[in-house]
């Protein structure tokens, strides 16, 4: 009912307009009747811009009906002015009318900002009139018990008081009875969309019937005018109708919703149709709509896709950093050349870098492989450089290759760890006993420490089994350990 009440202001207030074409006025009622209602599992409404224009034409030419009618009995009948211009785009899904009375299913929609705006707005349109609608029903149910009340409490000789704001004329009788609250709330609506009810009277008259809930129906003209403006869009953009298009597609194709159930059977083509819909909003955003239909209740979720590609470096800063690259690290550059160019002081000097690999030379050659294992061996140190990394000639940036690592072992460095393993524990043993000491100064008395010495004993404990506990002292990597051993006692079998 809701989605109806909606359909038909919108429609109304598409009606007034003069300035729209006849085509997309009945484009856009084929998307509130039919196209939203699909979304929703509703049931379809029926079509009625197109029969007012054939209409309005045969008022304004009847000879051309009259003729007309003698046509059709000479000829066989031909389609209307509306079938014959047809639509712009098709909003039919043939495949969503078995869903409606399905339970667990859902419709998938990858839509543009334009069609974001317009459900959005039409949700909250929705949500205002449910609201208005509920509460309305409210307050007719609270006024039929009140009534019953006073039918059963009132003498039915006493006459009943009325409304006291109306008694001392604070309020004036109006003339809308409650059971009428919603549809003249609609009426209203709608005389304000035609300029024939001033805003302010609309929403004292409001403010009467709702009090204070009727700021929930304040500026719906603009509501609606504002939906009005997003459909417009959608008929008339290109990338809207493709939208559409590709969404009645791939609903043919099983990509775009079926049974819950059955979802995961259709990840490939899902994923077919967002790549499909992401590629034709290359310019836009790109929201995931989805229409869940569960016990009888449609949920709508909107989730906004990542459709942004990384952003690739500067092709100035990139081409600055090749240069930099090759007078820096290529020794037979002219040093005129090296500060060519560039406006900071360069990170490292060629004559520094020439020094450098120099002296670097001179070592490896000075020493052997025999003196570098010895080396080694008298350090007491092993270690591998294996790390391989690779640079991207674009950008320059670096990247570390997979499986390729650096590691170093110092020799006997497992042996000395379990020699002074020993001392940690006890050094970290005696940290925890002074914390446990003083714990057990500042919350445990020496009663509560005799009751627990005693459990554990068992002394005094008339429902346990006859047993004897045994304290035995052990040493554990030189700290003192408690042991406790039970023994119970046997007795001779029963004769």
């Amino acid at each position: 009912q809701i989605l109806e009440d909606v359909a038909s202001l919108i429609i109304y207030h598409v009606k007034q307009q003069q300035t729209m074409q006849k085509e997309d006025k009945e484009q856009i009622e084929r998307i509130m009747q039919h196209f939203v209602p699909d979304l929703f599992f509703s049931p379809r409404g029926e079509m009625s811009i197109a029969e007012d224009s054939t209409d309005e034409e045969l008022e304004n030419n009847p000879e051309a009906g009259q003729d007309s009618s003698t046509e059709t009995r000479k000829k066989p009948a031909t389609p209307s002015l509306s079938t014959t211009l047809g639509p712009k785009f098709d909003v039919l899904d043939s495949e969503a009318e078995h869903q409606k009375n399905l339970d667990d299913v859902y419709s998938l929609f990858f839509v543009n900002n334009n069609w974001y705006f317009f459900l959005r707005l039409h949700q909250i349109l929705c949500s205002r009139l449910l609201r208005i609608y509920r509460q309305a029903e409210k307050q007719l149910m609270e006024y039929q018990a009140e009534k019953e009340k006073e039918n059963i409490l009132c003498d039915s000789k006493k006459e009943k008081s009325n409304d006291p704001a109306m008694e001392l004329r604070l309020k004036q009788p109006t003339e809308v009875e409650l059971e009428e609250y919603y549809p003249a709330f609609l009426d209203m609506v709608k005389s304000l969309l035609d300029g024939n009810i001033e805003p302010t009277q609309y929403e004292d008259t409001l403010r009467d019937m709702f009090t204070i809930h009727a700021y929930i129906g304040f500026t719906m003209d603009k509501l609606i005018q504002n939906v009005v403006r997003q459909l417009q869009h959608l008929v008339s953009d290109d990338i809207c109708q493709k939208v559409v298009e590709l969404y009645l597609s791939e609903r043919k194709q099983v990509a775009a919703g079926g049974n819950l159930a059955t979802q995961c059977v259709r990840a490939a083509e899902e994923a077919s149709y967002q790549w499909k819909a992401e590629h034709l909003m290359t310019d836009e955003n790109c929201f995931k709509v989805m229409f869940i239909q569960t016990k009888g209740q449609v949920t709508m979720t909107v989730e906004l896709l990542d459709t942004e590609e990384p952003q690739l470096d500067d092709p100035v800063d990139v081409q600055h950093l090749a240069n930099y690259v090759e007078q820096y690290v290529h020794t037979d550059m002219a040093h005129g050349q090296q500060n060519e160019g560039f406006v900071c002081k360069p990170v490292f000097l060629a004559r520094n870098l020439q020094k450098f690999r120099k002296w670097q030379s001179r070592k490896i050659a000075a020493v052997s492989k025999e003196d570098k294992r010895a080396w080694r061996r008298s350090v007491g140190v092993e270690s591998a450089s294996n790390v391989d990394c690779r640079f991207k000639l674009n950008t320059h940036k670096m990247v570390y290759v997979m499986n390729s690592e650096d590691y170093m072992y110092r020799c006997g460095a497992l042996c000395r760890a379990k020699q002074s393993q020993p001392a940690v524990l006890r050094n970290n043993h005696l940290h925890f006993e002074e914390w446990h000491n003083k714990w057990l100064e500042d919350n445990v008395t020496d009663e509560m420490a005799d009751l627990v010495q005693d459990w554990l004993m068992g002394v005094e404990e008339e429902e346990l089994v006859p047993c004897k506990t045994l304290c035995e002292t052990i040493s554990v990597h030189g700290i003192p350990v408690n042991r406790y051993r039970v023994r119970y006692r046997k007795y001779p079998a029963s004769p």
